[in-house]
């Protein structure tokens, strides 16, 4: 079953859980490790609410999608670091580019200083070395909700995607990984939206 543990005080002393089992069949809400609620598929689909103390108000909702994600807020407002809230999303993006970035970092440098060569694509050490450095400042800037480096970052996966399917040879693997990664990517596009109204 998963779950995410949220404190909704700085202290520490008033903490929600929320749990789920497979397929999102049952959500359980805790606050206190006491439960609240044990909410359907079909409420948490259409969106439902839970009463907390001081007046507070929880609402679930699922944001279906290829990268389904439930939407936890209090009173309207996103929990911060729940799966809904625009920063952590934003945040997933940098890491994906952070990952990429040090892969392409390491197998251009290995390129580069083993001096090895590919015919069609001469110079690729260096080119994947300023990729990977590129990447990872590209995503930096995203988390801290920069629209400019999300359709810079779009434009240089979807340009990666497209050399992967010329290069690819047949393969098939390669080109879905890429394309998750754009697709991963442009959902960015709402979240900085959101982003950028938060924090006005």
């Amino acid at each position: 079953m998963a779950k995410k543990k949220y404190y909704l005080d700085s202290d520490k002393r008033e903490m929600l859980e929320v749990k789920w089992t497979p397929g999102w069949k049952q959500t359980y809400v805790l606050f206190n490790n006491e439960q609240l609620a044990v909410v359907s598929k079909e409420d948490v689909s259409i969106g439902t609410t839970v009463g907390l103390s001081g007046n507070r108000t929880l609402e679930l909702k699922l944001d279906k999608g290829l990268f389904t994600t439930l939407v936890t807020k209090i009173n309207g407002e996103h929990i911060p670091g729940s799966m809904g809230d625009p920063s952590y999303q934003l945040r997933q993006i940098f890491y994906l580019l952070l990952f990429l970035g040090a892969v392409n970092i390491a197998v251009g440098l290995v390129f580069y200083f083993g001096d090895f060569k590919v015919d069609a694509l001469p110079g690729i050490g260096l080119m994947n070395t300023v990729l990977g450095v590129v990447q990872i400042a590209l995503g930096f800037a995203i988390s801290k909700g920069s629209m400019m480096a999300l359709v810079a970052a779009t434009v240089l996966m979807v340009a990666d995607l497209g050399m992967t399917i010329v290069y690819a040879a047949g393969a098939m693997m390669p080109v879905i990984m890429k394309a998750f990664f754009v697709v991963f990517i442009v959902r960015g596009f709402r979240f900085v939206k959101e982003y950028k109204i938060k924090n006005i």
